[in-house]
């Protein structure tokens, strides 16, 4: 096993509007992946000021960030760049406006809705969001 020599964190955001999660769907570095909107936190940046920027710069929105639903506490090398470990962290957001009821796209992202009471874990490429959902699940239903 190839261990990492660096740390990758991430900051993402959990919407429920009208009982639907949103994810967002996407190409990196060529493959597609369904996760939760966010992203890297930059050097000196802390973490909820990038999950805000992250929102503006992926959906164009402002959110209000309302509680912390999870932290990666296993170990996740990073599926994109061997050399480093990934260390996410998942909060509950609200857009201060209303997004679309339907399934939507801006840029190269489509955002969907999926219903919280079916939303299957299979349907996130990564295992940190899948143990995100689970927590978001066991907290919010």
């Amino acid at each position: 096993m190839h261990l990492p020599k660096y740390f990758r964190i991430a900051a993402y955001g959990m919407i429920i509007q009208n009982q639907h999660l949103l994810l967002s769907k996407e190409i990196i570095q060529g493959r597609e992946v369904i996760k939760f909107p966010g992203g890297g936190v930059n050097v000196g940046e802390g973490l909820v000021d990038a999950l805000k920027r992250e929102f503006q710069e992926e959906i164009g929105i402002d959110i209000t960030v309302k509680e912390h639903i999870y932290t990666t506490d296993f170990f996740v090398q990073s599926a994109f760049y061997p050399d480093y470990q990934v260390l996410a962290i998942y909060y509950l957001v609200s857009p201060k406006i209303d997004l679309p009821s339907q399934n939507f796209q801006i840029n190269n992202i489509q955002f969907l809705w999926d219903p919280l009471t079916s939303i299957q874990q299979n349907i996130l490429t990564f295992d940190t969001d899948k143990k995100a959902l689970q927590e978001l699940l066991n907290k919010h239903l």
